[in-house]
């Protein structure tokens, strides 16, 4: 990408629009958890969205020995 084509509003946009799927993420999965926290396989997606989508190492771990 060169310089003149770098645009910083369309990159907040992108960055704003990608921190709303995140929190709905969270809140979804959480809303999951919630209802059947015993449902293994809800547990171990929403541990695994933390570490392999939101990059939260220490999430998951907490997670994980939740399960």
């Amino acid at each position: 990408m060169i310089k003149e084509d770098y645009d910083v509003d369309k990159t907040l946009a992108t960055a704003y629009h990608v921190s709303d799927k995140i929190i709905e993420i969270k809140s979804l999965f959480s809303k999951l958890v919630s209802i059947n926290s015993l449902c293994i396989d809800t547990s171990s997606t929403y541990a695994l969205a933390y570490r392999y989508i939101l990059r939260d190492e220490s999430t998951f771990t907490e997670l994980v020995t939740r399960i």
